[in-house]
């Protein structure tokens, strides 16, 4: 990611990981949660952190945090999907069919879209997913990675996370091709 990406945080929480992007990255970072609480504490931080963070970095950051049941912001805004971004599922606590849902929708999302997640959304296991819902993986380069002990704020031990790119027609003949 870089200056020129767009990044979106579903079920943002406090911010961290929006204020850590774009600190990093330069990336425009969008974050969706729907506990106003949540929000108001998001929002308050950054206008604390922003000026520090800008000042140590040299740039301009841009920061929004929506108040919003983002599954509600999909149905109504087909331009979400329009350009590719970099998204940011922190899922190990949604409901499943919530994680059902976003698979089915992130289906729409413009190739060179990045879908980086901890719930892998085909729970059933690669190999019967890939049986029951060839198009995913039609669309989709899945890879998976294991996160370090302690590199994550709330566990202490290693895990998994999933990341899938969206793929050019292109990019999906040569895969299969390889």
């Amino acid at each position: 990611m870089d200056s020129d990406s767009v990044f979106y945080d579903f079920g943002c929480g406090n911010g961290s990981v929006l204020f850590q992007t774009a600190f990093m990255t330069g990336a425009k970072c969008v974050g969706f949660e729907i506990n106003p609480i949540n929000v108001k504490v998001a929002k308050e931080v950054w206008k604390v952190l922003r000026p520090k963070l800008e000042k140590i970095g040299g740039r301009s950051l841009d920061v929004t945090i929506e108040c919003v049941d983002f599954c509600q912001y999909l149905k109504k805004n087909e331009s979400f999907f329009q350009s590719p971004c970099v998204i940011w599922a922190a899922n190990l606590l949604l409901p499943r069919p919530v994680n059902h849902y976003l698979s089915e929708q992130f289906r729409r999302c413009a190739v060179g879209t990045q879908i980086l997640c901890f719930e892998d959304f085909y729970p059933h296991g690669r190999s019967l997913a890939r049986l029951r819902d060839p198009e995913a993986f039609e669309l989709f380069e899945m890879r998976d990675y294991v996160w370090p002990p302690l590199s994550v704020e709330w566990c202490t031990l290693e895990g998994t996370r999933f990341i899938g790119t969206n793929e050019s027609e292109k990019e999906r003949t040569g895969r299969h091709q390889r």
